[in-house]
């Protein structure tokens, strides 16, 4: 039984992926203007006041709902290259490597809905992730606190092995070495 409910979340995620990468598609085969509509839009909220927004699912073989939403809300905001499956790093992590403080991570964290969503869009235009489909699709749609958590985590636990690594380091470091650097 649980076989073949592993095999159903499997073709689930799998259809899934396939609206996301088709939803990303449409949006960049619109013209300039009418993604710029998209894209000035100031908060989470005000997206459902753009007919452009709905003109994406026109003809589409999956129905309307928020979590689609959440996922339009970020399309002007991720490189093309984002729907590319590959080598993906956990958005903590990319957050950490570009230098974003953990206070904002921790911000968005306490943040209630929709507030949440655009202090995330904030943290994605600083930051700019490449976010494939299979992992940032999933965590959008699937959206709530215990997302923005593992953000966190991922960003904690992340700058720990930092820490560790810089540590590591320092003490491979000969005694003539040490002695040179001062910070």
């Amino acid at each position: 039984m649980s076989t073949l409910s592993s095999t159903t979340m499997i073709e689930q995620n799998k259809a899934a992926e396939s609206q996301y990468n088709e939803l990303w598609r449409r949006f960049h085969e619109f013209n300039p203007k009418v993604r710029a509509e998209i894209r000035r839009v100031r908060t989470y909220e005000d997206l459902g006041n753009v007919p452009s927004f709905y003109h994406l699912f026109f003809g589409l073989k999956f129905p309307y709902s928020d979590q689609w939403h959440r996922i339009v809300y970020f399309f002007p905001y991720l490189d093309e290259t984002s729907a590319v499956d590959g080598l993906y790093r956990p958005l903590g992590r990319q957050f950490l490597d570009h230098k974003i403080s953990e206070s904002r991570i921790v911000q968005l964290v306490r943040a209630d809905h929709p507030q949440d969503m655009d202090y995330l869009r904030r943290l994605i235009q600083h930051a700019q992730p490449v976010a494939n489909w299979r992992n940032f699709g999933s965590l959008l749609y699937y959206w709530g606190k215990s997302n923005a958590r593992k953000i966190l985590q991922d960003y904690c636990l992340a700058a720990v092995a930092l820490d560790d690594q810089s540590r590591e380091y320092q003490n491979q470091k000969s005694p003539s070495q040490q002695g040179e650097s001062h910070d």
